[in-house]
């Protein structure tokens, strides 16, 4: 393959530039669509599919755009079992309330997500 410009001679394009930086396949979790939904980790996203009272907070920004497999509905089980297409790391999230103020030993390490719980309302259109 070639590649030329007004500013370049037509050349053999060079390999470093065929590839991406991506060794691996995108993300994709096998029979997945029973417990939930691939999404990308947004502020404001839902947190479960099946529900749009609970949005994701405060999420780091190292992993804001990430996918993230979203579940159906909050996960009560203490076993969560799936397959996906490639090796990655693994995060789990889970719920967690801390007592206020946080304990002596707690180390804030800025990779905390929030889950926020919010009341929706009917929308009404007013005229004026």
């Amino acid at each position: 393959m070639l590649w030329s410009s007004s500013e370049k001679e037509k050349e053999i394009v060079p390999q470093k530039y065929l590839y991406t930086r991506i060794s691996h396949p995108p993300l994709q979790p096998v029979d997945f669509e029973k417990f939930g939904v691939l999404s990308l980790l947004n502020i404001n996203e839902l947190a479960f599919k099946d529900s749009i009272n609970f949005i994701l907070n405060d999420i780091p920004s190292d992993y804001q755009g990430l996918p993230f497999l979203k579940l159906n509905t909050r996960h009560t089980e203490n076993k969560l079992e799936f397959t996906i297409n490639t090796p990655c790391d693994v995060f789990i999230g889970f719920l967690s309330h801390y007592p206020n103020p946080l304990p002596d030993d707690f180390e804030n390490m800025g990779e905390m997500i929030s889950i926020l719980e919010i009341q929706v309302s009917t929308l009404v259109k007013v005229t004026i």
